[in-house]
């Protein structure tokens, strides 16, 4: 019984071994046939450059401006909100605090708040020390919670481009108690005053 069951795998094994499946590899097509078959090379247009701004000479008059206001008393704190942004071109909003943020820091008429202050602030508030578009009732609670008496407000409304378009940048100066701007400037317009 164990012949025939070892000349019975025997002969299982020889069938097994004599049905070797062979694999037929396909010959590989050059890509430029491919190419050639399905569609023409586009060519790829090269993006537009990124055109840096010197915002110096847009930005310095209308701080200028800012710090001729009579109403203000010396030493008020300052409370300077992020650049916002509402042109359709890339802008380097830090860039531009930056620059705010060194202009301001040449006088006497404001004390600027910190940023480590400001973001400290923000930690207690529940807003992101990085939240860039934070709401006014949000910086006027901001401002009350590190006891600012003004808020510097920056939008960029246009940038300007190789085809002389102007730029469009507007500043206004709220006042944290009343909640109201007090003097609005912008590159576009003559300044603006509301009366409290």
């Amino acid at each position: 019984m164990s012949y025939f069951r070892n000349a019975l795998f025997l002969m299982v094994m020889l069938a097994l071994v004599s049905c070797q499946h062979r694999v037929v590899e396909q010959p590989i097509s050059p890509v430029t046939d491919y190419i050639a078959q399905n569609e023409e090379l586009k060519i790829v247009e090269q993006p537009p450059q990124l055109t840096t701004t010197n915002w110096q000479p847009i930005i310095k008059p209308l701080i200028d401006k800012l710090l001729k206001i009579k109403d203000i008393q010396d030493n008020n704190l300052l409370l300077i909100s992020d650049v916002k942004n509402n042109s359709n071109h890339y802008v380097s909003t830090t860039e531009v605090n930056k620059l705010i943020l060194n202009l301001l820091s040449e006088q006497n008429i404001f004390n600027i708040i910190d940023k480590a202050t400001v973001n400290q602030s923000k930690l207690i508030l529940g807003i992101p020390y990085n939240d860039a578009s934070i709401s006014r009732n949000k910086m006027i609670a901001l401002a009350n919670d590190v006891k600012a008496n003004y808020i510097l407000f920056t939008s960029i409304n246009q940038v300007p481009d190789l085809q002389s378009e102007s730029a469009d940048v507007r500043l206004e100066l709220l006042s944290v108690e009343s909640g109201k701007v007090i003097k609005q400037f912008t590159t576009e317009q003559p300044e603006k005053i509301n009366q409290p």
